[in-house]
């Protein structure tokens, strides 16, 4: 299994920001801070101690923005995590899951908005058909395994 719907409630929308402009103001804390395609940064305190009330592992919460392009990888520092997309990137934009060869799709989904979902991200993966940014906010599993 690499993918699969997470059960956990949506996040109330005054939780969280919404637009790339809101992030422009906020530090990119993703460990290549140059990399076009993807940016990371903190959440407020808020959201994190919502999460704290209904996820029962430990966790690191933070925002994702992807732009088209990005490259299939496999995460650095963590191998699974559970997302919620604010915004998809738009109505193509598709998560593939891939083979060692990064050539075999193993899973492909159209992740709609506002609902958690939990991927291997030890697998080689990548988003297609982003046409906005796809603005996700993503836990990483610190302790334990969700599969």
């Amino acid at each position: 299994m690499y993918f699969k719907y997470f059960d956990l409630p949506q996040i109330p929308e005054h939780l969280y920001l919404k637009t790339v402009s809101e992030f422009e103001s906020l530090t990119n804390i993703f460990r290549l801070p140059n990399y076009p395609c993807f940016k990371q940064y903190h959440v407020n305190e808020e959201l994190n101690e919502f999460m704290r009330q209904h996820v029962k592992f430990d966790f690191f919460c933070g925002y994702q923005l992807i732009r088209n392009n990005i490259a299939i990888h496999k995460d650095a520092g963590r191998a699974e995590c559970v997302n919620y997309l604010i915004d998809t990137g738009g109505p193509n934009a598709q998560l593939n899951i891939f083979d060692e060869d990064k050539i075999t799709i193993l899973h492909s989904e159209k992740i709609p908005p506002f609902k958690w979902h939990w991927i291997d991200v030890s697998k080689n993966h990548n988003v297609t058909g982003i046409d906005t940014v796809r603005i996700a906010i993503s836990l990483s599993v610190l302790s334990g395994s969700l599969k």
